[in-house]
């Protein structure tokens, strides 16, 4: 008896459950199925809103200053420095992979070893600017150890990526030299100014640098072009080699009017003479 009752007020109780959404779709006149999209978490709403509150600042890309501009944020934003973290970890675990490379550069610029671990992870990740800034916060966080080391040295030797191999080189610092020559050798093939640019510092320190470099890295530039250039001034010259008929020579262009010093490459024909 006290089942059939309570059968019977589950059902009824169902059947009004079922009338109300039949009576919520008909009047505000639903004809596809009802999904609830749930939009992002609040926290990492937050995180995001004061990771890109920091990058802003000037300071953040000074070195020194970083630590300040990471201040400055966490003071207006009313969020402290643990919150952080983890609301980053968070997201170089569960976020896209625009939010993953943002949060994975920024966490070497933030400087907690606690990230280490879970930036270790993210170097298996599908998409190479992940890997990349992964290895990069690394580097910074001058990561060590058996947990570290073999991922890096697999990345710089077979990764597909130039950019990922020659940051996966910096970040073992030093170690497996050779395997970090091969890598910043693939780098100076990249047609990515910065990476190559990079290779060739690297190359250079370790005085393993052959020149001429790549022929994509030098602007051609004619004999006459040449002259003037000679004419015009005190050029001041790096590097300069002559390989069978061609002359490959680095330029120093500014700083003499406080502007930085930029190097530019050149490689001009001058046929010896009959």
């Amino acid at each position: 008896m006290i089942g059939t009752y309570l059968a019977g007020g589950c059902c009824r109780a169902a059947r009004n459950h079922f009338l109300l959404v039949l009576v919520f779709v008909t009047v505000f006149g639903c004809s596809q199925p009802i999904s609830i999209v749930a939009g992002p978490e609040p926290q990492t709403e937050a995180v995001l809103t004061v990771v890109k509150k920091i990058k802003s600042d000037r300071d953040y890309y000074s070195g020194l200053n970083t630590k300040r501009a990471i201040e400055k944020a966490l003071l207006a934003s009313n969020m402290d420095a643990a919150t952080l973290l983890d609301g980053c970890i968070n997201l170089l675990r569960q976020g896209t992979a625009k939010e993953k490379a943002t949060i994975a550069e920024f966490l070497g610029r933030l400087g907690d070893p606690k990230a280490i671990e879970p930036l270790v992870a993210e170097l298996d990740d599908p998409e190479v600017e992940v890997r990349r800034n992964a290895c990069c916060a690394l580097r910074w966080l001058n990561a060590k150890g058996e947990i570290v080391e073999p991922k890096l040295l697999k990345l710089c030797r077979l990764d597909p990526s130039p950019a990922v191999r020659v940051w996966a080189a910096l970040a073992l610092d030093g170690s497996h030299e050779q395997d970090a020559i091969a890598a910043y050798q693939a780098g100076l093939e990249s047609i990515d100014r910065s990476l190559w640019q990079l290779s060739e510092e690297e190359l250079a320190k370790k005085r393993k640098l052959n020149l001429p470099l790549p022929e994509h890295i030098y602007t051609k530039i004619s004999p006459k072009e040449y002259k003037m250039m000679m004419d015009t001034g005190r050029p001041r010259f790096g590097r300069k080699i002559k390989h069978n008929d061609t002359l490959y020579f680095e330029l120093y262009v500014g700083g003499n009017d406080g502007t930085p010093v930029r190097t530019e490459w050149y490689r001009v024909s001058l046929p010896e003479k009959q």
